[in-house]
């Protein structure tokens, strides 16, 4: 018999094993050909078991091992195969030599390699298609209509015809001394001969479905021998296999389901079906856990008939550190092709050419003569990702003994550093080297290090690593001259970095060398790109597809292998994962120049195809088990696959069940939705040391009123947020920017009775010398710009609408301003009974008003909102009532330190806010907490500047609500060296988690 039909259920590798030895012939002489390469391993086992000694095998191919036999062993033919980038550069070369066969009858102008090369790849892979689906040329006339109705117009005019490149392409290859997969299978049908196979016994093709054209027919041409016999598996839709074979009816047998190979009663059973849905992929490896939970603890049990099966293989990883991470490496085998486009080392080319991508080049007068290093600025967020990379960061500094730990402070270093220079995001590297701040931060380090490298030595390691890996890409000549280039650098970090010591880097550096080394061919010499970026996306391009083969033997352990690799085997346990329908089929679309109805007429891949062969061998794997697990996610934005629908719906009305329901575990996650109090943190002896000889100030309480486990973090321990890049000026930095303008301005009237007229142009002058000082990039631009803007708009307005205005009604009254100190320091021993605290603050502005001395202090904020006390809600029995009534103690704080100076008692002092950050400014935005509510005044009285409008009631009851807030801040004082007070957050402010940076710390 020519074809043998297998039930579904039925194990072919054992079949054949069986058919073979059961056959009186040396099975070096017979030949087997499967889809892919791994059930060779399954059947040289087999047949190992039934011989019991050893043996020559048979010669096993996959299918396109096997074309590769034929066209080298009977054609006589050698030339090597040309890869996709190979072939996009001749096709480009063939683009541009006939201009009467482009879309248009005529090029308007040539197509650059960069505008090609997208499209090439197409035509490429499009005109294999074609070759492979044996299209003869009689069809082109629609191809060459169709093909042109997807590529944009500026393109097609410039774009030869797809005629055209079918006709041309292949015999360039041929001249060139190459080949592809479609010309060798071509040639090889056009003289394939039965003769081919007298020399063997037997020739077995196996488990094979819908295939190209060209595969089909040398499939039957292989049939033809007399001593070929081809087994087909029954799985969903073999009969549209059976369509495309060409052998009488009297040819073909099938194994009866109720009967294995040697005609004994068959053992095959409907498996046992589980399914498993999860609300994430946690949920499924957490279920996948439970179930393998016994054989894990036991790896013994473990064995190539059990296998996890990742039809998505970023699953992979989590796989690996989840499940198999507690299994000796001999408990199981990986073979699933890993993507390189996930690995670190992916990442760190991807992360420099992100950072050339944006990179600006200097195009001024004389800048070409300048050196790179010089003439091009780097984005500074993409370079810190690039240094800040575990390859890069780990480069070993020239020393002895060699150690990475000396580059990690350096760029660490200069993180710091970038992140306080805000606004300035373009750096040249030479800029970065020569940078003084950097200096002298790497003085003051290895100033408190003696044993560490003089910073000389590390300016001379970072031009070192700019120059091995950042340099000799700013300029590019060819492809050639990149793919040398790439692979310099991957030798570099081999060497010189601990990469080497980093898990699988190994596999992973040899599938890069390969992938490089495919862009050093000769056909690539002359292919360059116009722009840089060009070269960056051939890289992705080409590693796209790449894929790393983990190591492992393959017959040992638990098996984990990706979908395809699970053809015609058979297991007894299967752990589907992932079987939604975005991943199985998935998306199914195919990217060509070809419409999808065409591709169809055709009898090319298209979609329905691809789902009907994922269909055939699930079915297929299901069938040969004795245990299958479904795992799939629905949530939003997941849904089961069809193909476990179908299952469902098949197991269902065997039941009789209407409720698919019963039939799904579904994993749950219990969530307690609360939020946890932080736990009490102890004062300890070492603490209480620390709090007795603490200096508080003002921002230092309010912490603590507002959360004390936040002042302990904050204020005990010293951590901070570490401090972000951003192009944008904090509202913190803005603060410290208009103070300090405000200092020089007011500075020549200290001590001067009244105010001289607003000088708007000697404020624009001290304006721009702040920014000057603090290094910000020339000429401004962005938001640095606009930021400049609105603060001299500002503050124009506050000495135009505010401080002229209130220094004008001050002397209509009668009362004189004089300006007694600006940012002053203040320190005071401030005695609680027999404890004494240390306390600190700086005031911007304290100014006397008539008999009134006045502090002031300016926010750059649009409201009062975080200044407020509201008197009404505070209860002094109720230590919780304080954060909720209290926004601020600064300003009663800033009247107890200048009591002290001035002699004066602190309720008789006035204090107040300047809101800088409203949208107009004038008399208005000053703000005093403790007056009480804004628009307490009479009706038909005018709020007026202080002193001027504030009645002997006013007075009094502003004293009297200082006496209240200064009992708060002395409770406060004394509770925070209480040692029977712990850090709690019993009494936080309702809101102060909103912006603590430490919440992760206490479960918030």
């Amino acid at each position: 018999m020519k074809v043998t039909i297998v039930p579904a259920g039925m194990n072919l590798i054992e079949l054949l094993a069986g058919h073979l030895v059961a056959s009186p012939t040396d099975f070096s002489r017979i030949l087997v050909v499967f889809p892919e390469q791994r059930p060779g391993h399954y059947l040289r086992k087999a047949l190992g078991e039934k011989m019991g000694h050893s043996f020559l095998p048979p010669t096993i191919f996959s299918l396109d091992d096997f074309i590769d036999f034929l066209y080298s062993r009977f054609l006589g033919r050698e030339e090597s195969l040309l890869e996709t980038v190979e072939a996009v550069s001749l096709l480009y070369d063939l683009n541009e030599v006939s201009p009467e066969h482009s879309f248009s009858g005529q090029k308007e102008s040539k197509l650059t390699f960069d505008e090609f090369f997208p499209v090439g790849n197409k035509i490429f892979q499009d005109l294999e298609e074609l070759k492979m689906g044996l299209i003869t040329t009689d069809k082109f006339l629609a191809i060459d209509e169709l093909a042109g109705e997807k590529i944009p117009e500026k393109t097609r005019t410039r774009l030869q015809k797809m005629s055209y490149f079918y006709e041309n392409f292949y015999r360039e290859v041929e001249q060139r001394s190459f080949s592809t997969r479609a010309s060798r299978l071509e040639k090889v049908l056009a003289r394939i001969d039965a003769e081919w196979f007298t020399s063997l016994d037997q020739v077995i093709l196996a488990g094979f479905y819908l295939l190209t054209a060209a595969e089909f027919e040398l499939l039957n041409k292989v049939l033809e021998a007399e001593k070929t016999r081809f087994f087909v598996l029954k799985g969903a839709g073999w009969e549209e296999m059976m369509k495309r074979i060409r052998v009488d009816r009297s040819e073909i047998e099938e194994i009866d389901e109720a009967e294995g190979s040697s005609g004994e009663e068959s053992s095959v059973l409907a498996p046992e079906l589980e399914f498993c849905q999860s609300p994430d992929g946690h949920g499924q490896l957490f279920h996948l856990n439970n179930l393998l939970a016994d054989k894990i603890s036991r790896p013994a049990e473990l064995n190539e008939k059990q296998v996890i099966v990742l039809p998505a293989v970023e699953t992979l990883i989590p796989v690996v550190e989840q499940t198999l991470a507690r299994l000796p490496e001999t408990a199981y085998n990986i073979s699933v092709g890993y993507p390189l486009t996930r690995t670190p080392l992916y990442n760190f080319f991807d992360s420099l050419f992100k950072l050339l991508e944006t990179a600006e080049e200097d195009s001024s007068d004389g800048a070409s003569s300048l050196p790179p290093e010089q003439r091009f600025r780097l984005y500074v967020s993409d370079y810190l990702n690039f240094v800040l990379h575990p390859y890069t960061k780990n480069i070993y500094f020239p020393a002895t003994p060699r150690t990475a730990e000396h580059t990690r402070i350096l760029f660490h270093l200069m993180e710091n550093n970038f992140n306080q220079k805000k606004g300035r995001l373009f750096w040249s590297l030479e800029e970065m080297a020569a940078d003084p701040d950097l200096r002298d931060s790497l003085e003051k380090y290895t100033g408190e290090n003696p044993a560490y490298p003089r910073s000389s030595e590390f300016i001379q390691h970072l031009r070192s690593i700019h120059q091995q890996t950042i340099i000799p890409f700013l300029s590019l000549k060819n492809i050639n001259d990149f793919a040398a280039k790439s692979i310099g650098l991957l030798d570099f970090i081999s060497e010189e970095s601990t990469a080497p010591l980093h898990v699988l880097f190994e596999p992973y550096a040899r599938a890069f060398y390969q992938q490089l080394e495919i862009l050093q061919s000769q056909l690539l010499t002359r292919q360059k790109f116009s722009r840089r970026s060009g070269y960056f996306q051939l890289f992705r391009r080409l590693f796209s597809e790449a894929r790393v083969r983990f190591p492992g033997t393959p017959l040992r352990g638990l098996q984990v292998l990706g979908f395809w690799e699970t053809r015609c085997l058979q297991f007894d346990d299967v752990y589907l994962l992932d079987l939604n329908d975005d991943v199985l089929p998935g998306t199914s679309k195919v990217d060509s120049l070809l419409p999808a109805p065409l591709r169809k007429a055709l009898g090319l891949r298209y979609h329905e195809n691809l789902e009907k062969r994922i269909e055939y061998y699930l079915s297929l794997l299901v069938a040969g088990a004795k245990n299958v697990h479904y795992f799939f996610i629905e949530n939003d934005e997941k849904q089961k696959s069809r193909y476990v629908e179908k299952s469902l719906w098949k197991k269902q009305k065997k039941e009789k069940e209407t409720d698919e329901n019963k039939y799904i575990k579904k994993v749950s996650y219990r969530l307690a939705l609360q939020t946890p109090n932080p736990p009490d943190i102890p004062k300890t002896e070492k603490i209480l040391g620390y709090l007795d000889n603490m200096t508080l100030s003002a921002s230092g309480l309010n912490t603590y009123l507002k959360c004390p486990v936040e002042f302990f973090y904050a204020r005990v321990l010293g951590l901070s947020e570490k401090e972000e890049l951003a192009e944008s000026l904090e509202s913190s930095e803005i603060g410290t920017l208009v103070h300090a303008i405000l200092r020089q301005y007011f500075w020549p009237d200290l001590k001067k009775k009244g105010l001289p007229e607003s000088d708007t142009d000697r404020l624009k002058t001290l304006i721009d010398t702040e920014f000057n000082q603090r290094r910000y990039p020339s000429p401004l631009t962005g938001s640095l710009f606009l930021m400049r803007k609105q603060i001299e708009q500002h503050l124009e307005e506050f000495l135009l609408a505010y401080q002229q205005k209130v220094a004008s009604e001050l002397q209509a009254a009668g009362q004189d301003l004089i300006l007694l100190e600006l940012e002053k320091d203040f320190k005071l021993d401030y005695k609680l009974g027999q404890r004494t605290f240390q306390l600190k603050g700086k005031i911007d502005r304290i100014e006397k008003r008539g008999e009134y001395l006045c502090l002031l202090d300016y926010k750059t904020s649009a409201s009062e909102r975080n200044q407020v006390i509201n008197i009404d809600k505070l209860e002094l029995g109720d230590r919780s009532s304080w954060p909720q009534a209290i926004k601020s103690l600064q300003l009663p704080f800033y009247q107890l330190l200048a009591s002290a100076k001035y002699q004066l008692p602190p309720e008789d002092i006035y204090s107040a806010v300047i809101i800088l950050g409203r949208n107009h400014l004038n008399e208005k935005i000053e703000y005093s907490p403790l007056k009480g509510r804004k628009g307490s005044k009479p009706k038909g009285q005018v709020e007026k500047i202080f002193p001027l409008s504030e009645s002997d009631e006013e007075k009094l009851k502003r004293q009297q609500n200082f006496r209240l807030i200064e009992q708060v801040i002395d409770q406060l004082l004394l509770e925070i060296v209480d040692s029977n007070q712990p850090f709690s957050a019993r009494f936080k402010a309702e809101d102060s988690c909103t912006y603590c940076p430490f919440t992760s710390f206490c479960g918030q």
